[in-house]
C-alpha cells in the first residue's frame, strides 16, 4: 500500500511539474505562440516546426491539438497543414520525453532556486519563465521519485510472473498503456512512468506506443463539440 502511495504521489507530481511548465511558458509568452502556431503554416516545414515549437513551450501536444482544431474550425489554417503541425506536436512530446528522461536530476535544486529567482523580479516573462523551471525541476524530483517507487516493483516475484505474461498478449499491454495515459491525460507521464520500469525491448516499444494512442484519445475526447473538420484533425492524429 505504502509503495502504491508512493509512485501515486511521484506521479502526480510529475503532472503538477508539466503543468507549472505550461502555465509559466503561457503567462511569459502565450500570445507569440499562439501566434507562431496560426501565422507559422504557410509551408509545410513551418507548420512542422510551429507543433514542435508549441509543444515544447505548452508540454502538452493535447493543448496543441485543440488549439490547432480550434484553428481549423475558424478557417485559420488549412486541414493538411493542421496534420504537419500535430506531426510536429508529437515529435515535440518525444523531444521532452527524451530531455527529462536524461540523467540531468543533480541540476533540479538550481533550476528549482533559478526559478525562484526570476519569479521575485515582477515582470511578466521573467515569471512565467521562472514557473516553468521550476515546473522542469520538480518533473525531475519526480523521476527520481518514480525510479525509487517502482524499485520493490521492479524486485517482486508478482512482477517478475506478470511481465512475461503481458509480453504475450500485446493488444493487453497497448490498452494498459492507452489506459494510464488517458488517466494522466499525459502521454508524456505514461511513457516516463513505463521507462521507469524494467521491461522487454519490444513490451516497451508496444506500451509506448499504447501511450501514444491513449495520449491522441484525449483531444478526440475534448473536441467533441467541435465542428467535422476540426474533428477530423483530431482523428488524424
Amino acid at each position: 500500500m505504502l509503495g502504491f502511495l508512493q509512485l501515486a504521489g511521484a506521479v502526480a507530481l510529475l503532472l503538477f511539474g508539466l503543468g507549472l511548465v505550461r502555465d509559466g511558458m503561457v503567462e511569459a509568452f502565450g500570445l507569440r505562440m499562439k501566434l507562431i502556431l496560426g501565422a507559422g503554416t504557410r509551408t509545410g516545414l513551418r507548420a512542422f516546426a510551429s507543433g514542435l515549437v508549441a509543444t515544447l513551450g505548452l508540454q502538452s501536444s493535447t493543448a496543441t491539438a485543440l488549439l490547432t482544431a480550434s484553428f481549423v474550425q475558424r478557417e485559420m489554417i488549412a486541414t493538411r497543414r493542421a496534420q504537419i503541425v500535430l506531426l510536429g506536436a508529437n515529435v515535440g512530446t518525444a523531444v521532452t520525453a527524451v530531455i527529462v528522461s536524461a540523467d540531468i536530476t543533480a541540476v533540479a535544486p538550481v533550476l528549482v532556486l533559478l526559478g525562484y529567482g526570476l519569479r521575485r523580479r515582477g515582470t511578466t516573462v521573467t515569471s512565467g519563465v521562472g514557473t516553468a523551471l521550476i515546473g522542469v525541476g520538480l518533473m525531475l524530483v519526480s523521476l527520481m521519485l518514480l525510479d525509487q517507487a517502482t524499485a520493490p516493483l521492479r524486485a517482486s516475484p508478482q512482477m517478475a510472473a506478470f511481465l512475461p505474461m503481458l509480453d504475450q498478449a500485446w493488444p493487453v499491454a497497448l490498452a494498459f498503456a492507452a489506459g494510464i495515459a488517458l488517466l494522466c491525460s499525459s502521454s508524456l507521464a505514461a511513457v516516463l512512468l513505463i521507462g521507469s520500469l524494467v521491461l522487454p525491448a519490444d513490451l516497451t516499444v508496444v506500451m509506448v506506443l499504447g501511450a501514444n494512442l491513449g495520449g491522441a484519445m484525449a483531444p478526440v475526447l475534448a473536441g467533441a463539440t467541435l465542428d467535422i473538420a476540426a474533428r477530423r484533425v483530431l482523428l488524424g492524429t
